[in-house]
């Protein structure tokens, strides 16, 4: 009944600010003990003038979770151990951090076709709601 009460009535996002590589570590820390997959190696790296992340970190967290147990599934289904690499690099203008570009890549199948990457990674028009932008 919970779930179906969640589904009528979800909960509104809290826009808030995050640092993006904690995040993604404890992301990382939830689906390694959710799949049991304790031996699944993520490995992170990340410029140091990262800036803040603004946005819903607890729906950012799910969805990076919800990558990370996917990548450690399909590892498991193939039997191999699975080998994550997490890049976050800051964009820079001007010689100022405005953003950052995060790169999430795995040892298992094809990856994205380029066409749907594409479309995936774009920036959002500002007339659309985002989930989160650097802030």
């Amino acid at each position: 009944m919970a779930h179906i009460e969640g589904f009528a009535h979800p909960t509104v996002g809290v826009i808030d600010s995050a640092d993006l590589p904690t995040l993604l570590q404890e992301a990382a820390d939830a689906a390694r003990t959710g799949t049991g997959a304790v031996d699944a190696q993520i490995k992170f790296n990340a410029d140091g003038d990262l800036p803040r992340l603004r946005g819903d970190a607890k729906a950012l967290s799910q969805a990076f979770q919800h990558l990370f147990t996917n990548s450690i599934e399909a590892a498991s289904n193939r039997k191999t151990r699975a080998q994550i690499k997490v890049r976050i690099a800051a964009q820079k203008a001007g010689g100022e951090t405005v953003g950052f570009r995060l790169a999430i890549t795995d040892n298992e199948g094809a990856g994205t076709r380029p066409r749907i990457a594409h479309r995936a990674t774009r920036r959002a028009r500002p007339r659309r709601a985002v989930l989160a932008r650097p802030g």
